[in-house]
């Protein structure tokens, strides 16, 4: 099992966490007071990330999430998470990513923490911005998102999108 036992400093023990939503990216960790040395792209098999207001994971057989899994301290969590109650925390097995293998997977599984929030607000409308950012996002780490999505659907405007279907990844 791949596994850190530190991060970042070495001095306090680390938790794996696999992010789905903008939390994936390091500049926006950064801004919430979060650095992260290393990102690793990594693979969810059970589920999609389904996004709405934000993302969402939700489990669905035959599925694959995409994300990225860090190693944080318990401080680290608490600037990320304390302060949202609707989210909850699940541990899950995911595996290093790789774009280039034909299986989309490298390397020892990885026991890792997601923070999931319930309810997971499914009915809720899709918003455009976060929509846009999480889609640059995907692409800036070469996640895979499928190639039926509309990619100008944010076009119409900021700001939310009542009755549009969820997206699902």
């Amino acid at each position: 099992m791949a596994s850190a036992d530190t991060a970042g400093d070495g001095a306090q023990p680390a938790t794996q966490v696999l992010f789905y939503g903008l939390n994936m990216d390091a500049g926006v960790l950064a801004q919430k007071g979060v650095h992260c040395t290393r990102l690793l792209p990594a693979r969810l098999d059970g589920h999609a990330v389904v996004v709405r207001d934000k993302a969402i994971l939700s489990p669905q057989p035959g599925a694959c999430a995409y994300g990225t899994v860090a190693s944080l301290r318990a401080a680290d969590l608490d600037k990320l998470y304390a302060a949202l109650s609707e989210y909850g925390s699940v541990r899950m097995v995911v595996y290093p990513f790789d774009a280039a293998d034909p299986d989309g997977r490298r390397g020892e599984p990885i026991h890792a923490l997601a923070m999931v929030r319930t309810p997971a607000r499914l009915e809720a409308d899709v918003d455009a911005h976060y929509l846009a950012r999480w889609q640059l996002i995907m692409a800036r780490l070469h996640l895979p998102f499928p190639d039926a999505f509309d990619r100008n659907m944010f076009e119409r405007g900021p700001g939310r999108m009542p009755g549009l279907a969820a997206c699902v990844y």
